[in-house]
């Protein structure tokens, strides 16, 4: 029952967070300059499509990319984050999986694999994927809230209460500062003697 307030909570924020556009690290890289090769302007190109008027046609797209390349990590990524907006998430699991096989250092796979698995209900799965996340990007948000929300719903407030504070030091937002803050006072009155 205790952790119903949990997946209420984080399934609000993860349809929040996967209606944000992301970028993979490989994709920042080429959107600050670097020169794109035939490979990366189609996977722009797909996303356009998917994002814009046909998205079954850049979703063929990425799927030749993958289907040439299957080391393609940005390809797999993307089709993991579409599966999602589709509702696919046995499949979109398998996609980040696949991009965490190919680079363990890949810290944003981990953390869509572990919304994914939370919104599966799968909590203890979900919290391994957001700590592994936290090893490779100690500052991802996504992962220090939801792993906070998580390991309150275990009470481990102390754990739980330095991940919020880590959120309000890095967010920018004040409306969810402003959320972060009553969570944290609320540990704050179950810690206390």
């Amino acid at each position: 029952m205790k952790y119903i307030f949990i997946l209420l909570g984080a399934i609000g924020l993860i349809v929040l967070l996967l209606l944000m556009p992301k970028q993979p690290g490989s994709a920042r890289e080429r959107s600050s300059g670097m020169a794109a090769n035939p490979d990366s302007l189609k996977l722009m190109q797909a996303i356009d499509f998917v994002n814009g008027s046909n998205p079954m046609q850049g979703i063929q797209m990425l799927r030749e990319i993958v289907a040439s390349d299957s080391m393609n990590l940005d390809a797999q990524f993307y089709l993991g984050l579409f599966s999602v907006k589709s509702g696919q998430l046995d499949k979109a699991a398998d996609r980040f999986r696949k991009v965490i096989a190919i680079d363990s250092t890949y810290a944003q796979a981990y953390t869509e694999l572990g919304a994914v698995l939370l919104q599966s209900d799968s909590v203890d799965a979900a919290l391994a994927q957001f700590s592994h996340c936290l090893v490779f990007a100690p500052d991802n948000l996504d992962a220090l809230f939801f792993s906070a929300r998580i390991l309150e719903g275990k009470e481990k407030w102390e754990e739980a209460r330095k991940n919020y504070a880590r959120v309000l030091e890095l967010n920018t937002d004040s409306i969810v500062n402003v959320r972060v803050q009553e969570l944290i006072e609320r540990i704050d009155q179950k810690i206390k003697p």
